[in-house]
């Protein structure tokens, strides 16, 4: 998945290391088998009004990678939006939608998962740091992408 992850980001931002500056992985607390998931993956589009977003809940159910939409980028805080056809053990499908807040001034996020039609939501904090295609490709070789 980490390999689909990196091919995707390579697409996206092609060789142009300035635009390599705005991809980020993030790794959540505490939040390992929860629907926020453990880690999180991102790149803002230079249009500033989407993103492809790397999650394992959308890897799980949808395949690849989100396009998320950006619903604010401000000097201080980018906020990402998309959804998840999803099911539980029960096999109950709701659609899962997600948004992300990433702070800008100390590199941390919050996600926030709301299952539609049900009360539950659930959410993670976590810390982010840059990373350049060097280091996704690195991540690929580690997990034997």
């Amino acid at each position: 998945m980490i390999k689909t992850i990196g091919l995707a980001l390579a697409v996206l931002l092609g060789a142009n290391a300035a635009q390599a500056q705005s991809v980020y992985r993030c790794e959540m607390d505490g939040a390992l088998d929860d629907w926020a998931g453990p880690w999180l993956v991102f790149a803002v589009r230079p249009d500033q009004k989407s993103a492809l977003v790397g999650h394992p809940v959308y890897a799980y159910f949808e395949g690849g990678m989100a396009e998320a939409k950006v619903t604010s980028n401000t000097k201080s805080r980018t906020k990402l939006q998309w959804s998840v056809n999803a099911y539980d053990s029960r096999k109950t499908r709701t659609t899962m939608v997600y948004t992300a807040t990433f702070l800008k001034s100390n590199n941390t996020v919050q996600i926030d998962a709301n299952a539609l039609g049900f009360s539950q939501r659930f959410n993670g904090r976590g810390s982010c740091a840059q990373i350049s295609a060097a280091e996704m490709q690195a991540i690929q070789s580690q997990i034997g992408g």
